[in-house]
């Protein structure tokens, strides 16, 4: 039955928080067969069935007509709107006919529910009541006739970054998977919920199995401030393991050919300092990458690239004709025992010389007149780039400025500066380096292919090689790594973090739904019951706080473009300042609060709704550590709703360690949901915790602590415990079992 009255005239004070017109987003289309679990409770009775549901939507009406084994129900008044968040949801009344079995129930009865939408799984959830003094949770998922092969992309695994369009396509078109049963990303799904970086995201399979889930980025422009913002929004927002970019760059003409690989062992900004009477005085802030990365880096064999191929006579001698030309000495030249093995240089010598094609004066090869002639004439013909080359991949220090060079005199300029064995030079890395280190990404790295010598002869022929080149280097070494990281699973060898990392591959943090939970969920039911409710109800609450801090991010990101760089300027100098209020005088269309940036002198940092001078609404409170150079970097961060400048309701907190609370917030202290312990499994041993909250303090240091019923997952064994904890640590355990 379809409802003919229209709830917003309704008095009903069920309706009271319901707009049907609070955004210009059009609402979803809900209508279709969905599947539907109910977790129905009476008195101290608890259970769940199943049930099919039939829902129908068309000019403003919806009814939604629900069948199971007990009953039939039928709609008595149903209005599809927007929360004051913006978050669709639907208030359903409805009548319920009970069958002439599986019902305890007399006669018909009513029931209300309140149901929300959630786009990113196709589903409805939320809690109803009825007249029979039951109530429960209702979740409904949209059937699809077919589906495919469920695989998770939300847990991000690897950022890369490239800084223009070439880049970017040559990144992509290597990490693509040739067919579909080959290695590589074979499907890439395209992502602009991040207004201000579009991504694409893809699983990268290594025979036939998942290695890593990579998103792929480049800003609209070149250069470190653009390339620096989507890297900081692109991690903030997907905390990713590592931090990657490929690409070109210049090459020191001393140590690297045309071709050639360069992988940094640190980054900097070599034009930051200070100008002095007589001259420029560097204050060069150098990144390195960590140790195991540099190792790895070091063992990379060009060898194993597509692009490297061993050069033919041929190729040899119009390289050595090349360089002569250019006015290089090609016995010094860095490629040349890559052109001319061991014993081959006398011979190729005499070879040339007897063909008038260069002459020796003394210690010193020319060219002839024929031999110019046919080098000019050979370089002429000879426009598209390499396919191959017998390029080397070599580590050391990556140097970024502002402009474009081609003077052939930057080199010196870096050797007086300080810094004698800079390998690349380009405009990017030190951005990369400095957003992983500011954001507490351990694992990160640039890796460039050399298209010129930033001298006047500067062209763009090999630009396409050096772009393929650099993706191909770092597709490898990226799939060393993770195939590290997963034989380190597999054995619990490894290292680090990564050793810590769950066995399990259907579990992945942050990750609240797919099959793993499924399972999970049907275990608990069958295991423990009575934590069924607390399992679906902390689930809820971490889904809903994962929505709220998704809707944070984007408010803070309004901020941060309405303000430009004005918080950036406002960080620098803060300590021993008071906190600083910056003020959105024309916030977007549709803002319910104003909007501020708010910076203590501790660099800590809030973007989003306020009230006054504090927080109150969605925003995203970033908390800094400050090292002994006064140089802030991403410790914490909570993204979500806050009231009177305190977290909560609903939000997210990040750790030092990128593992996560998500859920409901209480006082400014979490309360109830889903805690991660990624690569610090705490007290309890698992992997993460379904459950109750509480705040206690030692020796004045605040700690948020499991207490109360609650949930230990052990993902990489599939262990559950079930009972109730004190202060982080269970206190009676009334189900253990494995699933």
């Amino acid at each position: 039955m379809t409802a003919d009255e229209d709830p917003a005239q309704n008095n009903d004070p069920c309706y009271s928080s319901l707009s049907a017109s609070s955004s210009d987003t059009p609402l979803p289309d809900i209508s279709g067969e969905w599947t539907m679990n109910i977790h129905w409770q009476r008195g101290e009775h608890t259970g769940n069935l199943t049930a099919s549901a039939i829902i129908r939507q068309d000019f403003g009406r919806i009814s939604m007509e629900v069948q199971s084994r007990g009953s039939d129900s039928h709609t008595l008044l149903a209005q599809l709107g927007r929360e004051k968040s913006g978050s669709p949801v639907l208030h359903y009344l409805y009548e319920v006919d009970p069958k002439a079995i599986g019902s305890d129930a007399e006669g018909p009865y009513k029931g209300a529910a309140i149901l929300r939408f959630y786009s990113d799984s196709e589903s409805l959830r939320g809690n109803y009541w009825t007249s029979q003094l039951t109530k429960g949770h209702f979740e409904l998922r949209r059937k699809v006739k077919t589906r495919k092969v469920a695989t998770n992309t939300d847990a991000i695994d690897v950022v890369l970054v490239t800084a223009i369009r070439e880049e970017f396509d040559a990144a992509k078109s290597v990490f693509s998977a040739a067919s579909a049963r080959e290695d590589g990303v074979r499907e890439w799904t395209s992502r602009k919920t991040i207004s201000s970086a579009p991504h694409e995201v893809g699983i990268f399979f290594r025979n036939n199995a998942p290695l890593f889930v990579v998103a792929i980025a480049k800003p609209t422009r070149m250069g470190a401030n653009r390339t620096g913002h989507v890297a900081t929004v692109l991690v903030e927002r997907l905390q990713p393991k590592c931090l990657v970019m490929c690409g070109v760059c210049a090459g020191n003409p001393g140590d690297l050919a045309l071709g050639d690989i360069v992988v940094s062992e640190l980054t900097y900004q070599y034009d930051e300092g200070k100008l002095e009477p007589d001259g420029f005085v560097g204050d060069h802030r150098q990144s390195p990458i960590s140790r195991s990365w540099l190792r790895a880096a070091e063992s990379l064999k060009p060898e194993q690239l597509p692009s490297y191929g061993r050069p033919t006579a041929q190729d040899a001698r119009y390289w050595l004709l090349e360089r002569l030309l250019g006015g290089d000495d090609p016995r010094n030249h860095p490629a040349r025992k890559r052109y001319f093995g061991t014993g081959e240089w006398p011979t190729a010598i005499g070879e040339l010389e007897r063909l008038g094609l260069l002459s020796i004066d003394g210690s010193v090869l020319r060219l002839t007149a024929a031999g110019k002639a046919e080098v000019e004439r050979s370089i002429l013909m000879d426009v598209d780039p390499p396919l191959r080359l017998p390029l080397a991949i070599k580590t050391g220090p990556i140097a970024s400025g502002n402009v474009v060079v081609k003077d052939g005199l930057t080199w010196d300029k870096l050797k007086r500066m300080g810094v004698r064995t800079v390998l690349g030079l380009e405009m990017e890395a030190a951005a990369i380096g400095e957003v992983a280190h500011a954001s507490g990404v351990e694992e990160w790295v640039v890796i460039k292919g050399v298209m010129d010598h930033a001298d006047p002869k500067k062209d763009d022929r090999f630009k396409p090689f050096a772009a393929r080149a650099s993706a191909e280097a770092l597709r490898m070494f990226l799939i060393d790594r993770f195939g590290e990281i997963a034989q380190g699973a597999r054995t619990g060898e490894g290292s680090g973090a990564s050793s810590a990392s769950p066995a399990h591959s259907a579990w992945r943090p942050r990750i609240l739904e797919g099959r793993f939970y499924d399972e999970l969920s049907a275990a608990i039911e069958r295991h423990a019951p009575r934590f069924k409710g607390l399992f679906q109800l902390a689930l809820e609450k971490a889904k809903e706080a994962r929505a709220a801090s998704e809707q944070a991010y984007e408010v803070s990101e309004q901020v941060r473009v309405a303000l430009g760089g004005a918080i950036a300027k406002t960080h620098v100098g803060r300590l021993n300042k008071g906190a600083k209020i910056l003020r959105v005088e024309n916030g977007p269309k549709g803002s319910a609060r104003p909007l501020i940036a708010k910076i203590w002198n501790s660099h800590d940092e809030y973007t989003g709704e306020a009230a006054g001078n504090e927080a109150d609404g969605f925003g995203v409170l970033r908390l800094y550590l400050v090292s002994e150079e006064i140089t802030p970097s991403l410790r914490s961060s909570y993204a979500g709703l806050h009231e009177a400048g305190r977290y909560g309701p609903l939000g997210v907190y990040t750790f030092p360690g990128q593992e996560q609370f998500a859920g409901q917030w209480t006082g400014g202290h979490p309360s109830l949901g889903y805690r991660e312990f990624v690569g610090n499994r705490g007290k309890l041993q698992c992997d993460f915790y379904l459950g109750y909250m509480n705040f206690t303090s030692e020796k004045f240091q605040p700690l948020w602590r499991p207490h109360g019923e609650g949930i230990a997952v052990d993902a990489s064994l599939r262990r559950v415990r079930c009972g109730m904890l004190v202060d982080g640590v269970f206190d009676h355990i009334a189900a253990e079992f494995s699933f």
